[in-house]
C-alpha cells in the first residue's frame, strides 16, 4: 500500500525509498531518523483513512523547510562559507529557485478559489517587461 499510493518503499525492515514531491528538492536528511521513528510509532496502521491522514501529516512535517524567513542570516552564512562549485542551498534559495518555479508551472487553483478571490494573480512578469520596455 505504501509503495503503490505514496512511493514509500520498505524492504526487509529498511526504508529504501521516499517520494520525490518536487523535482530538484530533497528533504533535510538530518530529520530522517525522527521520520522513521514517527513512521513506526505515530502512524495509525489500524484503519485506512487514519493511516493516510497520519502518513500525510508525517510526510508534510518531514518535507517542510525550516527557517525560510531568515534570508539575511542564511545569505551571510553562505557568503562566509562558499560551496564548492554550486550555489549554497539555503532555505531561501530553495524557495526561490526550486519551490516557487515548480508552483508556478504546475499549480492550477480550483475554479471556486479563482472566483471568490482566495487566489489572486498579483503580477505577470511578461506584462511587466512590456510596460518597462516602453519607459
Amino acid at each position: 500500500m505504501l509503495e503503490e499510493y505514496l512511493s514509500i518503499v520498505i524492504r526487509d525492515g529498511a526504508l529504501v525509498a521516499l517520494p520525490q514531491l518536487i523535482e530538484g528538492y530533497a528533504p533535510p536528511l538530518n530529520a530522517l531518523p525522527l521520520f522513521t521513528l514517527r513512521l513506526a510509532s505515530h502512524v495509525d496502521w489500524s484503519a485506512e483513512e487514519p493511516c493516510f491522514d497520519s502518513l500525510a501529516r508525517l510526510l508534510a512535517s518531514f518535507y517542510r523547510l525550516d527557517r525560510v524567513g531568515a534570508v539575511e542570516e542564511a545569505e551571510s552564512e553562505a557568503a562566509a562559507t562558499p560551496a564548492a562549485g554550486e550555489a549554497a542551498r539555503t532555505p531561501a534559495w530553495t524557495v526561490q529557485h526550486v519551490l516557487l518555479p515548480s508552483i508556478r508551472r504546475s499549480y492550477e487553483p480550483p475554479a471556486a478559489q479563482s472566483t471568490d478571490h482566495t487566489v489572486v494573480q498579483v503580477a505577470c512578469t511578461e506584462q511587466l517587461y512590456r510596460i518597462f520596455e516602453r519607459c
